[in-house]
């Protein structure tokens, strides 16, 4: 008797997990491609103000917003994320990663310099080189699905 239980759980579980995803799949396509459009290009545009106008900020005041190149990341990801959901063709998809990388590369030489003057930690050198390594890899993933 446990195992008829069991099975039939089983089946029902099944049976609602393909309910939920054929739930979200149809979810999917009643959302309005204007509305989406709209909705990447706000978020792109507030990721790409945030991003500029703090390293603006630490420029003009490192002591109240020091150099995280995580906190950096992070929004590099959400203006690289909101390109590739504006712009869904392979161009546009390697053209936003290309501006990620661009960016990671430009604080892994800080880090670097800053490391090689002794005014950061070895270790630092690593999360920058990390960073260029993770954009490299997204990249190529995307080019290599262009084949």
């Amino acid at each position: 008797m446990p195992q008829r239980k069991m099975l039939a759980v089983a089946v029902i579980v099944g049976l609602a997990i393909i309910a939920a995803r054929w739930h979200g799949f149809a979810a999917e396509e009643k959302v309005d491609p204007a509305a989406r459009a709209a909705n990447a290009k706000a978020r792109r545009d507030a990721a790409k103000k945030v991003y500029e106008a703090s390293w603006q900020r630490h420029l003009h005041a490192p002591d109240d917003l020091p150099m995280d190149l995580t906190y950096f990341h992070g929004w590099s990801v959400r203006w690289l994320q909101a390109e590739r959901d504006l712009g869904p063709s392979k161009a546009e998809q390697i053209a936003a990663l290309e501006g990620h990388m661009k960016r990671m590369q430009f604080f892994k030489d800080l880090l670097d310099k800053a490391v090689q003057d002794r005014q950061a930690p070895l270790y630092e050198a690593d999360v920058g080189n990390f960073f260029v390594l993770e954009a490299e890899d997204w990249l190529a993933a995307v080019k290599a699905e262009q084949k």
